[in-house]
This record gives structure tokens, sequence and C-alpha cells, in this order.
């Protein structure tokens, strides 16, 4: 390799090292971070909860993700009130979504459910107490759903989640919730329903590699490029 070709080969490789790599940052989930979480709420119910925003000191945003991981609790009360014997199943839901500023468009949604089926009560024994043979009661009752956005890309959306800085946007996240109990002909059920909804947001972004401190600097390069062109001409002659 000439001379020439080496000072090339060193250009090349200053140029290389400051070229755009794809990167993310995630906020929520992760343990052992806390996830952006509502906190048990009593269904129905509607409340903002402050997500970080991309700095775009970080780089320049490409895409956006919601992750959502909704949560029902419920405490069941089912009671047979038939002159015979019954076979009853229960279920609770709550339906959690997370929308854009303003309560706008849904990003994501999700339907947790928890079901307790086949619950086997004798007749009536008289008394709507949710206890006895011809009654059951639970509590505490918990299900689980997760599901992910599509990504968003488009310039609105990854305006909206960009700011100069450190910062946060209020999103929305909804919860309503549905309980049904069947199996017998002459049935008496309870039901308090609670749910939450959890979110992580992962920003994916292009970001510039900074020069390693023994690199020249901008200027430097460009002197240094100019002392091959002079290299060039002084190797035709």
């Amino acid at each position: 390799m000439t001379a020439f070709q080496s000072s090339l080969a060193i250009v090349a490789a200053v140029l290389a090292s400051s070229a755009a790599q794809a990167a993310s940052i995630s906020y929520g989930v992760t343990p052992p971070g806390p996830a952006i979480t509502t906190g048990l709420q009593g269904t129905d119910f509607s409340i903002n909860v402050a997500v970080p925003t991309f700095n775009s000191r970080l780089g320049t945003l490409t895409g956006v993700n919601f992750f959502l991981t909704g949560l029902v609790s419920a405490d069941v009360g089912v009671e047979n009130t038939d002159a015979a014997a019954a076979i009853v199943n229960a279920s609770a839901s709550a339906s959690i979504s997370l929308g854009r500023p303003g309560q706008g468009a849904t990003i994501v949604s999700v339907t947790a459910t928890e079901a307790q089926t086949g619950i086997r009560l004798g007749a009536y024994d008289g008394n709507t107490d949710f206890t006895g043979i011809s009654g059951r009661s639970y509590t505490g009752l918990t299900g689980t759903a997760t599901a992910s956005s599509a990504l968003l890309t488009s310039a609105a959306d990854r305006a909206l989640f960009t700011t100069l800085g450190a910062g946060t946007i209020l999103l929305p996240i909804s919860g309503i919730g549905s309980s049904t109990a069947s199996g017998a002909g002459n049935l008496v059920s309870n039901f308090d329903t609670s749910g939450n909804g959890s979110v992580v947001v992962t920003y994916n972004y292009t970001a510039a590699v900074q020069p390693p401190a023994n690199v020249p600097e901008p200027i430097s390069i460009a002197l240094l490029g100019s002392a091959l062109v002079g290299l060039g001409l002084v190797r035709r002659r």
C-alpha cells in the first residue's frame, strides 16, 4: 500500500467513526425500575400518566413503541337461589386502553380477565350471604394480559414524543370493567372490580458516534484532506 493509499484509509476510518448508529431507550417495566403505572383503580376510570419523552439531544427519533400490561382485580360473590343444586361460572374483566393526549385516539388496548368456572353450589339455603351451601365468595382474584402497540413512525408522532432535554407527556389510561355470572336459573352475584395499566415506552433513534479522543477533529480532517490533494499533485509531477 502506498503512502497516499494509507492516508486515504485513515480518512475513511475517521469518517466511518462519526456515522449514525441505531439505538433505543426504554422507560418502564424493565427491572429494577418500576413500570409507569396508574395504580389500582376502581372501574370505570380514566386518568393521566406522565410518560418520559425522547430527549432530542440523544439523536433523531425514528419510532415509538408502547407495551401495555392490563390487570384486573375482583372480589366476587355468587349465590344460587334455585331449589336445586347448580354449577355456576363467574368472570370479571377490565379493558385497559392507552391513548394520545387529550383523550385522543387509542394507541394500544388490552383486556384482562379472571374467571372462576365449575363452582358447585347446593340448593338455596335461605340466606343470600354468598356463603353456606348455596353461596361462595372470592377475594383478590387477579388476571393480567399484555399487548404491544404498532411502531409509531409518522412525523406527527415523532414530533409529539420529542422534547429538547428531559420532559414528560401526559397520556390517558382508561379502564372499563365488566362481569358475568351464569349457570343457575336463579342466581345472585356481586362483583367489586378494579384495574390498572402499566406502560413501557421504547424510543428507537439514530445517534451520531462521537470521535474518539485520539482521532483528529473535523478541522484536522479537512487539513488532512488538503494534504492528500497536495500529495496527489506531487505524485503526478
